[in-house]
């Protein structure tokens, strides 16, 4: 079968990538809006990709999202750059060599710098391949065109129609929060993150019997939250849509950030997956959840930002109903489609 668009992605998940929540930001939601326009849509993981990449060379145009250096793929950029529109999209800084330390794999799982070093540089040398580029947030645009050269548009992560969906079917059930704070952690990169916030989480939990706080994913509980084990619930990653039932058995979720490049360059999806559900969100404003303004978010600058936010009352129902209604309309996927249609596809010229 010959397709209109392919999108690739570096995902582990070979068989299904769409279980990847990354994929279904980057990748899925644009593959299903233009499928369901009619047009033919692949949607592959890289490695099935590499396993015959010439069965796509007539395809209009092919993202790879976090495009990874391998042989197959690079000769496949320089056969087709001048015959194909290529994309390559990213979600995460994983090209800037001189930010080795501050990656979650140095920063937090301890791997050598000199292997995550050649990983970042070989991203870099197949990036910098690539014509056209896009990027989740402003610094990580600005990361790729300063390193990689060319320009980078900006096309932000947005919400996932089926997940909107289920969020608002969580809300006209009511859930009452069980939880007084909550943490989401998809992966092991996160122990520092939680760490940071631990002392103030300690004098929350310590302030009243009934607070309890919610850990979901591989992170490690931090000695500061050890004497309060026994209102620590723990679970294990949860699928992506059963998420919102979990989220909103929280009157706060958390998303601390330790300050750096690889951190300031992140989405700030987890605000609003969280605000979807009228649940307050206390965070790190790195830059792509700063640019939201809304009375569920609790910016945390300071230390004390963390006490304040935890600290915080539930919204009343008007308040909360018209905080959700905006930030339906401010994380909209709609307008990311149409900016990364107006930047790559011209419907007329590449899809017939």
């Amino acid at each position: 079968m010959t397709f209109d668009l392919v999108f690739v992605s570096g995902t582990s998940r070979h068989e299904r990538p769409y279980y990847d929540p990354s994929v279904r930001y980057r990748a899925f939601n644009l593959a299903e809006h233009f499928r369901k326009k009619g047009h033919r849509v692949c949607l592959i993981s890289q490695a099935k990709f590499d396993q015959n990449a010439d069965s796509f060379t007539s395809a209009r145009l092919i993202q790879f999202h976090r495009p990874q250096a391998t042989e197959t793929l690079m000769r496949f950029v320089m056969r087709q750059r001048g015959r194909q529109r290529l994309i390559a999209d990213y979600d995460d800084l994983v090209f800037d060599v001189s930010a080795v330390h501050e990656t979650p794999a140095v920063h937090d799982r301890g791997e050598e710098v000199r292997t995550v070093s050649r990983a970042l540089a070989a991203n870099a040398e197949v990036g910098a391949m690539f014509r056209l580029r896009s990027a989740s947030t402003v610094p990580l645009a600005d990361a790729a065109t300063r390193l990689l050269g060319g320009d980078t548009v900006v096309v932000h992560n947005a919400l996932d129609p089926l997940y909107r969906d289920v969020t608002r079917r969580v809300r006209e059930r009511g859930v009452s929060p069980q939880y007084t704070a909550g943490y989401f952690s998809g992966t092991a990169s996160h122990n520092r993150d939680l760490e940071m916030i631990a002392p103030h989480l300690a004098a929350h939990l310590a302030q009243d019997p009934a607070h309890t706080l919610l850990l979901v994913g591989p992170v490690a509980v931090p000695v500061a939250l050890r004497p309060f084990e026994n209102r620590i619930s723990r679970l294990k990653v949860t699928d992506f849509y059963n998420m919102p039932e979990l989220i909103a058995n929280c009157r706060t979720l958390l998303g601390p950030l330790v300050d750096n490049r690889f951190a300031r360059c992140k989405s700030g999806l987890k605000f609003f997956e969280a605000g979807l559900l009228g649940v307050n969100v206390a965070a790190t404003p790195i830059p792509d959840i700063d640019r939201f303004d809304s009375p569920l978010l609790h910016k945390c600058r300071t230390p004390e930002d963390w006490s304040t936010a935890l600290s915080a009352p539930a919204l009343d129902p008007e308040t909360r109903n018209a905080a959700v209604a905006r930030l339906e309309g401010e994380a909209s996927l709609a307008p990311q489609i149409a900016r990364w249609q107006a930047a790559f596809l011209d419907l007329q010229a590449d899809v017939q």
